[in-house]
């Protein structure tokens, strides 16, 4: 994978989820989510979304979960990018809830 033309550098985080590289483009602005072909470096998908400085990016089971700004943890198809679900946190409250 060229990861000059592809705007990885420091600061990005990736991740194998099967057949898929996932890259969060922390350095991008906006802030990016990529789902990338294991076998030819193509690119499958692209998130844009906003997360914090200290996020990190985890896969497990078929998808793929980031912290966002907006205080959710998402999921994403490590396969096709679309939201498998979202879960958000009421900072002063401490209530959850999913959506």
């Amino acid at each position: 994978m060229d990861t000059s033309s592809s705007g990885i550098r420091s600061g990005s985080i990736v991740v194998v989820a099967g057949d898929t590289a996932v890259v969060l483009l922390k350095t991008a602005h906006p802030n990016r989510i990529v789902g990338l072909s294991r076998a030819t470096g193509k690119e499958r998908w692209r998130v844009e979304v906003e997360v914090l400085r200290e996020a990190e990016l985890g896969a497990h089971g078929g998808l793929v979960f980031v912290q966002t700004a907006d205080a959710h943890v998402r999921a994403y198809d490590a396969q096709t990018g679309k939201t498998a679900w979202a879960f958000s946190f009421d900072g002063e409250s401490g209530a959850c809830g999913s959506r």
